[in-house]
């Protein structure tokens, strides 16, 4: 690591989370450095700095990068108070590396997953500048009309928001749709004012990065430029 560094990217490489959330702990006055509360991400650390959140010194952990194929029942966070998690597919040496989702599939759905400790990884595949696409497999009922297929192409409202899907077109035994950006449940929020409930989803590709035989509750890990390498140039678990 190169010091000096900013406080925001030293919490990032410690496995509390993306650079946004990390910011947040700042601003809420949790962070302090040499035993004083800070309020700047922008604060510059040095190798002899002692950083500390709610209390509890915090170091640079080793990065580490995973795709996974998330089952389904399980949720995609670090804790939840009524069911399982992600997290709990690893053995405990990759848990205890700080570990984390990028992105999100809820719980019903499955797929491909990243994740990682690296929040500025994480920051830079999740922001929408990255361009970072994701193509999913659903299966419909009932099957989609010609008709509903043109809808959809054309947008459907999720949330008092106008979203139209990068692109959607029928496969066998359902629909394929791609979406620039993940907003809650949108391909299920979509789907009920067109008259279709989904009954199975999976995420099939995160850019070029495509599922091909990963089984669900299996992982691979990478090195950062693998993975980057596989999402923009192409790539298959």
């Amino acid at each position: 690591m190169e010091y000096p560094m900013r406080l925001n990217k030293y919490l990032a490489s410690c496995a509390l989370g993306s650079r946004r959330h990390v910011e947040e702990l700042v601003r809420q006055g949790r962070v302090a450095v040499n035993g004083v509360r800070v309020d700047t991400p922008g604060e510059q650390i040095f190798p002899e700095s002692r950083v500390a959140v709610d209390n509890k010194v915090v170091t640079p952990r080793d990065p580490c990068y995973v795709v996974c194929y998330k089952p389904r029942g399980v949720v995609c966070a670090v804790w939840d108070r009524y069911f399982p998690t992600v997290l709990e597919i690893f053995p405990e040496a990759l848990r205890n590396l700080g570990i984390f989702p990028v992105g999100r599939l809820d719980k019903d759905s499955e797929g491909l997953l990243l994740l990682t400790n690296d929040g500025d990884f994480c920051q830079a595949v999740a922001h929408p500048r990255s361009g970072m696409t994701k193509r999913y497999r659903v299966r419909l009922v009932p099957c989609l009309s010609a008709e509903a297929l043109e809808r959809w192409r054309a947008g459907v409202m999720v949330a008092g928001r106008w979203v139209i899907p990068q692109a959607v077109s029928l496969c066998p035994g359902g629909v394929e749709i791609t979406l620039r950006e993940g907003l809650k449940r949108e391909i299920r929020v979509m789907a009920q004012p067109l008259g279709y409930d989904v009954v199975r989803l999976i995420r099939v590709a995160i850019g070029a990065l495509e599922w091909e035989k990963l089984a669900p509750g299996h992982w691979i890990t990478f090195s950062r430029e693998e993975l980057w390498c596989m999402m923009r140039a192409g790539g298959s678990v």
